[in-house]
């Protein structure tokens, strides 16, 4: 059997065990940003399948972006995602966190979930997320499931990950979960404040915290 790469496994999880999650996300957003999701110029970063992205679309943002580094999954959520809306409703790019290819105060909803702890440059990438934020926009950024999930869920969606890691050759799966550690939710608030951001939550996820900046 040929050796499943880490786009393709993460393809299969995002399809197998996180689809649950992203309604429920979906309602982080809503009750925490103070507006209407009919008005929310979406940017998803590191926005992979596009499975949160798509849900936003689906309950009434005006638009969205979709943005990755890895080629492959651009192709596939693009893929996905053109088979519901239209090119002016969303798009996709293959890019950075810290080189956006986006105007300024392009969007006022930034969504992220399980991609900050990859990025490389940190300051640079906040400084992005500010830039392309119109004023009062909001950055929604976490790892994990979501602070609003309800337990039942969470307990399915941990028992379908672990059935899926079972299912999997060990010498196959082996490096799939080795990634780096979250960074330190209060520097990053602290950076994000030194930034221009004028409000910073920290908000308790199980075993992490989400971040959620106003600009």
């Amino acid at each position: 059997m040929p050796t499943q790469s880490l786009t393709e496994h993460y393809i299969e999880i995002s399809e197998l065990v996180f689809k649950p999650i992203y309604g429920y996300l979906c309602n982080s957003v809503k009750t925490r940003c103070n507006r209407d999701i009919s008005e929310m110029k979406v940017v998803d970063l590191g926005g992979g399948t596009g499975y949160w992205l798509e849900a936003m679309l689906d309950l009434g943002a005006e638009s969205g972006v979709l943005i990755d580094i890895e080629p492959q999954m651009v192709s596939y959520a693009e893929n996905r995602l053109r088979q519901k809306f239209p090119p002016e409703k969303c798009s996709t790019i293959a890019a950075s966190a810290d080189n956006i290819p986006l105007p300024d105060q392009s969007c006022n909803t930034i969504i992220s979930r399980s991609s900050m702890h990859m990025w490389t440059n940190l300051e640079k990438c906040w400084q992005e997320m500010y830039r392309i934020l119109e004023p009062d926009g909001v950055a929604f950024l976490g790892r994990g499931y979501g602070p609003d999930l309800p337990a039942e869920i969470r307990a399915e969606v941990k028992l379908a990950r672990k059935a899926l890691k079972a299912q999997k050759n060990p010498s196959e799966a082996a490096d799939k979960t080795e990634e780096p550690p979250s960074p330190d939710p209060f520097n990053l608030a602290k950076m994000a404040m030194q930034i221009g951001f004028k409000e910073v939550s920290l908000i308790k996820d199980a075993k992490v915290i989400w971040l959620l900046a106003r600009k």
